[in-house]
């Protein structure tokens, strides 16, 4: 499925970047981590053979994490004003995924979506997906 969304990002002939760009939905405050860079690695229970730009889209919900535990146990504070739900956050480039990370964000056993270049964007609704989905960008002057 495509979702067809506006993202405030530059025009230009030779810009390279795609009209239909991957996404992932995370739950918060993890979407938060993930594009303020304090997040370098995303656990999932399967490999994805894609490599590149990867739009973070933030889900409806609440992670069942307390955030005060995701604050202690990672040691950073989150900006709980920062939070929106229910759209486009940001972006990672999607660099690798491993089975063994020295994040303390890793967890064992899982598939570890490895980040880099993270980048927070004006936040866009739109509909999330359980998987990587397809996400086309209307470019704006």
């Amino acid at each position: 499925m495509t979702s067809s969304i506006t993202l405030h990002r530059p025009t230009t002939p030779h810009s390279g970047a795609p009209e239909v760009q991957k996404a992932l939905t995370l739950r918060q405050p993890y979407a938060f981590c993930a594009v303020m860079g304090l997040k370098p690695v995303e656990n999932r229970d399967r490999n994805t053979k894609y490599r590149g730009p990867l739009l973070i889209h933030a889900g409806l919900k609440w992670h069942a994490t307390p955030l005060e535990e995701i604050e202690q146990r990672y040691g950073v504070r989150i900006d709980r004003a920062a939070l929106r739900f229910g759209g486009i956050v940001g972006s990672v480039d999607l660099v690798d995924v491993v089975r063994e990370h020295d994040s303390p964000w890793f967890e064992p056993g899982k598939f570890g979506w490895v980040f880099a270049n993270a980048r927070l964007l004006p936040f866009t609704p739109c509909r999330g997906e359980q998987w990587l989905f397809n996400v086309r960008l209307n470019s704006r002057s």
